[in-house]
């Protein structure tokens, strides 16, 4: 269970204020905002499950009753296609994921790490993968391979040969990187990852061979890209999880001081 973990505190008002002093320049007193990891992570996971559990009662839906209804296709709920609801918060969720490696990268600066272009280095994949999710950029990866090379069966959606590899050296590049964490959080962020990936790679073999063996547009392989989706959200849950616990262990209270800009009169 996610330990409850202050996150940071934001201090409203001015220089003033902050020492203590009472000064009619500024108005109010000082407000503290804290977030702790623990809520946090269980909004992520509330909000994930029922925009999975929309994508996943679409399929049931239409399964069941077909498109021909006043309901038609929910297309806005489909787990698989673009422009959708789940396709949104997917890429959100990766910004976020991106976002936090930045303030990783930006506290290991300070604290004199030697794993900030690691930190850089991953808060740049996942904004790339975050613009890939709405743009399918890895698909056109296949164009690197002969037009008439067709292997089919797991391998049917062609872009996996190529971007295969690639995610292995990504891996192994990063293997020093983990070694580097404290234990617990490098293997919070290694199963993070290996759901991450198991979604959005492993499961991509899966369901190329059930749309060659079933045709496509079957439950079966319904159940598989729900699978691949559901996976991929719940790996960077996972992957968020672990970096805010990571964040509050290092600096367990951040401060951050909002001015108005209003100065003392007179």
């Amino acid at each position: 269970m996610t330990k409850d973990r202050t996150l940071f505190e934001a201090e409203a008002g001015g220089p003033a204020q902050a020492e203590g002093r009472l000064d009619p320049g500024y108005a109010g007193g000082n407000t503290t905002i804290s977030l702790s990891t623990r809520r946090i992570t269980i909004w992520l996971w509330s909000v994930t499950a029922v925009i999975f559990g929309l994508g996943v009662f679409r399929q049931v839906y239409i399964s069941a009753l077909g498109t021909e209804t006043a309901l038609r296709t929910l297309s806005l709920f489909n787990l698989e296609g673009e422009g959708t609801l789940p396709a949104w918060y997917s890429s959100m969720l990766m910004w976020t994921v991106a976002g936090l490696l930045a303030a990783h990268a930006v506290i290991a600066h300070k604290l004199g790490r030697h794993t900030v272009s690691y930190w850089w280095a991953l808060a740049v994949i996942f904004a790339f993968l975050s613009l890939d999710e709405t743009a399918h950029l890895h698909e056109r990866a296949e164009l690197v391979l002969p037009s008439d090379f067709s292997p089919g069966g797991f391998f049917h959606f062609r872009w996996v040969i190529v971007v295969g590899p690639l995610v292995a050296i990504v891996g192994l590049a990063f293997v020093p990187f983990l070694l580097r964490l404290p234990r617990a959080s490098a293997l919070r962020i290694m199963i993070a990852g290996f759901v991450f990936v198991g979604g959005a790679y492993g499961m991509e073999h899966v369901g190329a061979y059930l749309f060659v063996t079933t045709g496509g547009q079957t439950s079966v392989y319904f159940a598989a890209a729900s699978t691949e989706e559901g996976l991929e959200m719940a790996g960077l849950c996972l992957f968020i999880a672990a970096l805010l616990d990571l964040v509050a262990r290092e600096t367990p209270v951040l401060t951050l001081r909002l001015d108005g800009g209003r100065r003392p009169s007179g």
